[in-house]
């Protein structure tokens, strides 16, 4: 899982697009992440690339995406603390 997937995980999961924009996102998305290559011009693509060429972000990537979706959660739904003493 990359960067970019998780993004594309938490605008499906919130419905922050509706179903064509979101497939457009994720086609338009591969085709940019194709594009990112360590020797590229473009300095976010190749920053990108250097950070996705291991496969430790990979790997932890699905963990930071509970993470932010938790925290997401709390956000939306912070926890009401009534207890008066």
């Amino acid at each position: 899982m990359t960067i970019a997937q998780v993004l594309l995980k938490l605008n499906d999961h919130y419905g922050l697009s509706d179903t064509d924009e979101l497939n457009r996102l994720t086609v338009d998305t591969k085709a940019w992440e194709k594009t990112c290559v360590e020797d590229s011009e473009d300095p976010i693509k190749r920053s990108y690339a250097k950070i996705h060429k291991g496969v430790l972000l990979r790997l932890t990537m699905p963990f930071f995406y509970f993470l932010i979706l938790r925290y997401v959660n709390d956000i939306i739904n912070p926890e009401v603390d009534n207890d008066i003493d």
